[in-house]
This record gives structure tokens, sequence and C-alpha cells, in this order.
């Protein structure tokens, strides 16, 4: 073999394991960036819907701060917009029927979401210490 051929051959292979090393430091940070935050650990493929799992649930929900809680419950449980569900008022809330009212919304249609055990507990507890017509705004 040639010298120069030799020296070429040489920088190749340094260059795969300079490549090499550069993508497992990547995938290093990527391995860290998901225990940091196991919501974005998904492995499902874009455009998939996914539905977060018990034990995934019950992380999230501690990890979000007490004010939030009665927000992201009542999203998780009704899949309504953020804006339904900050313009909220205790008059769309019906607990004795289990039902919630929506008439504003985005696409100016009347909506009735049912509430389930979760989100009554929730809603019940919220009641008590609320003095407003809106339910969330106060908190925020």
């Amino acid at each position: 073999m040639h010298k120069a051929s030799a020296f070429s051959y040489l920088k190749a292979c340094g260059e795969k394991i300079t490549i090499c090393a550069k993508k497992q430091k990547n995938l290093r940070k990527i391995r860290i960036w998901a225990i940091k935050n196991p919501a974005k650990a998904s492995t499902t493929a874009p455009g998939r819907l996914r539905f977060l799992k018990p034990e995934e649930i019950k992380r999230f929900l501690m990890s979000v701060a007490l004010p939030l809680r009665p927000i992201v419950v009542t999203a998780q449980n009704t899949g309504m917009r953020k804006d339904d569900i900050l313009n909220l008022k205790w008059d769309d809330v019906d607990l004795i029927n289990r039902r919630i009212t929506l008439v504003n919304t985005k696409n100016n249609k009347m909506r009735t979401i049912p509430i389930n055990e979760t989100l009554f507990q929730e809603l019940a507890s919220l009641i008590e210490n609320c003095q407003t017509t809106t339910m969330y705004s106060a908190m925020l």
C-alpha cells in the first residue's frame, strides 16, 4: 500500500470514527432529554393518536402545579379546547346530571360534555372554595 493511499484510508477511518462519536453523543443527549421530560419520550410516530397510560397520567398530574390541576383534569377528562375551559362558567356545569354545556364554542355549535367520576370529584372540591362565576379565570 502506498503512503498516500494509507494516509487517505486512515483519514477516512478517522472521519467515520468522528461521525460515530458524534452520533453516540447525540443519542446520549436524546436519552437524557427523554428522562428529564417523560412526556416527550413517546415512541409513537408523528400524527398517530396516542393515549396516556394510567401511570403516565398519575406522573403527569403529580408534576402539575396545584392551582392548575383542575384545569388539567378538566382538559384530560373532557377533551375541551383551552379557550372553552378558561371561559367556563359555573352556570354551564350541571353536577347533578353530570354534564357541561358549552354555548359559545369555536365553531358556534352548542356542545354537551359528560362529566366522569374523576372530573366530578375535582369540580365538587373546587366549587366549595370558589366565589366567582367563572371557574378557572380566578386561578390564573
